[in-house]
């Protein structure tokens, strides 16, 4: 029987158009690889697709404080300015 709580961890490559990811279970197993667009309600429902305790991942780079404002729902217009970005 599989844990109802898997832990999994998400690697990300974020690029302006288009965004690599990788998802890999607590044992370094790949589970789920994927292009996708780098669009904030495309990269959530990535996350929401899985199921799970998550840890993701990603560069430090121009999108790291657009998609952690993404991801965190923060308030825009008072966290963060690059949010107008997508």
């Amino acid at each position: 029987m599989k844990p109802t709580n898997q832990m999994k961890y998400i690697g990300m490559d974020v690029h302006k158009a288009m965004t690599v990811i990788a998802v890999l279970d607590n044992g370094g197993k790949p589970l789920a690889e994927a292009v996708i667009e780098t669009k904030g309600s495309t990269i959530l429902d990535c996350f929401k697709s899985q199921r799970g305790t998550l840890h993701v991942a990603l560069e430090e780079g121009t999108q790291a404080t657009w998609l952690y404002c993404k991801s965190h729902r923060v308030q825009p217009e008072r966290d963060c300015p690059a949010w107008q970005q997508g």
